[in-house]
């Protein structure tokens, strides 16, 4: 009964605004760094405040958009790898 609950708690957060969200700022900072491993070698670290300015900038769209600007970026498959959902089944 327990580990039901936990899962219906984790299908419920995986299918949220929040959970969306996170990844959508997670795979614009990776692209950031890739950006600059292409044009200097090596990783670049993102500006500080940059994962919240994202976050607060994309928060304001809906869950929808979100899902499209998803779908929309290019992601490596490690990156669709670790995330919990399917964008296709969404």
């Amino acid at each position: 009964m327990i580990m039901q609950i936990k899962q219906n708690s984790f299908n419920m957060y995986i299918n949220s605004k929040d959970y969306l969200l996170n990844q959508l700022v997670s795979l614009e900072v990776a692209n950031y760094r890739r950006i600059g491993k292409l044009d200097n070698g090596k990783y670049a670290r993102e500006p500080i405040g940059y994962h919240r300015e994202l976050t607060e900038i994309y928060g304001q769209l809906s869950k929808e958009s979100i899902i499209k600007l998803l779908k929309m970026k290019p992601m490596s498959a490690n990156f669709k790898k670790g995330m919990a959902i399917n964008l296709d089944d969404i």
